[in-house]
C-alpha cells in the first residue's frame, strides 16, 4: 500500500524494527540525518580558492591561446591530419592539428627577424574586432 503524507506525519517510524518499515521511511531517516547536521567550513575549501589563485596565476604567466580562423588549402589541412595520425601513432597521443600548427608556425618564424605592427594599425584591429562581436553593420 503506498504511504501517504498524512499516514506519515501521524506515525512514529523511529519505533518501528527495520524488517517492518517501509522503504520510504529508510529515505525520510536519510533526509532526518542530513538535516540535523551542522554545517562547517571544510578546509577544502581553501584548498580550492588557493589551486584557483595558482591557475589564474599560471595563465597569466603563460601566452594566451586565441581562437582564429584561417582559410588553407584542402591538401595542406589532409597533410596536416595525417602527420598528425602519425604523431598518435607513433606514441605522441596527446598531438593534436594545434601542436603540429604551432610547430610549423615556430619553424617559419626560427630564424627571421620580424618588427611589431604600429600601434595605431593595432588599434585600428582591435576597434573592427569590437564592431563584429557587437554586431555593428560600419566595418
Amino acid at each position: 500500500m503506498a504511504k501517504s503524507f498524512k499516514q506519515n506525519l501521524e506515525s512514529n517510524d523511529q519505533s518501528k524494527p527495520n524488517s517492518q518499515k517501509d522503504i520510504l521511511d529508510f529515505f525520510d531517516e536519510e533526509r532526518s540525518e542530513k538535516q540535523t547536521s551542522i554545517p562547517t567550513v571544510t578546509p577544502v575549501l581553501l584548498e580550492e580558492k588557493k589551486e584557483k589563485q595558482v591557475i589564474e596565476l599560471i595563465e597569466e604567466l603563460t601566452p594566451l591561446d586565441v581562437r582564429q580562423t584561417f582559410v588553407i588549402g584542402s591538401d595542406y589541412l589532409e597533410k596536416t591530419k595525417n602527420y598528425v595520425h602519425l604523431q598518435r601513432i607513433n606514441g605522441s597521443y596527446e598531438y593534436s592539428q594545434k601542436n603540429a600548427i604551432h610547430d610549423a608556425l615556430d619553424l617559419l618564424f626560427k630564424d627571421l627577424n620580424i618588427p611589431d605592427r604600429p600601434q595605431k594599425l593595432k588599434d585600428k584591429e582591435k576597434s573592427r574586432a569590437q564592431r563584429i562581436k557587437n554586431g555593428k553593420s560600419n566595418i
